[in-house]
């Protein structure tokens, strides 16, 4: 473990109650952490960016883009026990367990995703001007297949994978238009601001994360759950991607019969 988690660990006893919380945040989800900004750490854990700040000193950092790096130093390195969950022996056995935990989670995704929603997102995107997507990492490029996806079905599509600027993006929503927020537990405070945002302009702001309950989950109009199991590689996992990525194909081919029986009643 990095030397500066072992130190969270170590001053804990030492920590105001609002300095806790943040490093219970850290120790929860270390690699999480890299991809927020101070502001979004803030939001999520109820503090103040004064009190992140003075966290960062007590653990011996120079502040919070130091710590980020610390922690990323650590989730950069290749480990060749990553993938030890599988206990797979050789090619053949391992390849059977990738496909087992990708088989389970769509199974199970399945099992949870609400028809009546589906159709209704589907509906939604049908008729509008616009639809934005907008995730951080490996939900950012499951974004991208879905906006080309989409771009084939002649709906006008645009992914955004940049927390500085999704806010300025979510201003350009219109009335009708549909957000989709991609985000692997929910706690990606970027995205919770832009689908708040994309509901006060009267859009239908849609989330997608393994967490309805989540801050994402909460922010959106509608939360569809997909599934994925709990392993070292997190969200970057293929069953966790694989499932994203089927969750916002069944939209799209709802998308794609919905477009195809209006079209036939236009042309009878």
């Amino acid at each position: 473990m990095n030397d500066v988690l072992l130190r969270i660990r170590s001053i804990l006893p030492e920590l105001t109650s609002r300095e806790v919380l943040v490093a219970q945040y850290i120790l929860e989800d270390p690699s999480h952490i890299v991809n927020l900004t101070i502001s979004e750490l803030a939001a999520l854990t109820d503090v103040s960016q004064a009190t992140i700040v003075r966290f960062c000193k007590r653990i011996g950092t120079d502040g919070f883009s130091h710590l980020k790096l610390l922690i990323a130093q650590t989730y950069a390195k290749p480990s060749r026990n990553v993938y030890d969950y599988l206990k797979a022996e050789n090619a053949p056995e391992l390849t059977e367990a990738l496909l087992n935990r990708i088989l389970s989670s769509l199974k199970d995704t399945t099992a949870l995703l609400n028809g009546h929603l589906i159709s209704k997102v589907a509906e939604a995107i049908a008729r509008a001007n616009q639809v934005i997507i907008s995730g951080i990492g490996g939900s950012g490029a499951c974004g991208e297949i879905a906006r080309q996806r989409l771009l084939r079905l002649g709906i006008s599509a645009q992914v955004c994978t940049e927390s500085s600027i999704m806010p300025l993006v979510a201003q350009t929503v219109k009335a009708g238009d549909v957000c989709i927020g991609l985000s692997h537990r929910g706690n990606t405070q970027s995205v919770v601001e832009f689908l708040e945002i994309c509901s006060r302009l009267n859009g239908l702001a849609v989330a997608i994360t393994t967490n309805v309950r989540s801050p994402v989950g909460r922010a959106a109009n509608i939360a569809l759950q997909y599934v994925s199991s709990d392993t070292p590689v997190g969200p970057e996992a293929s069953d966790a991607r694989v499932a994203q990525i089927y969750v916002l194909d069944v939209i799209n081919s709802t998308v794609a019969r919905i477009l195809d029986e209006q079209r036939g009643r236009e042309g009878s």
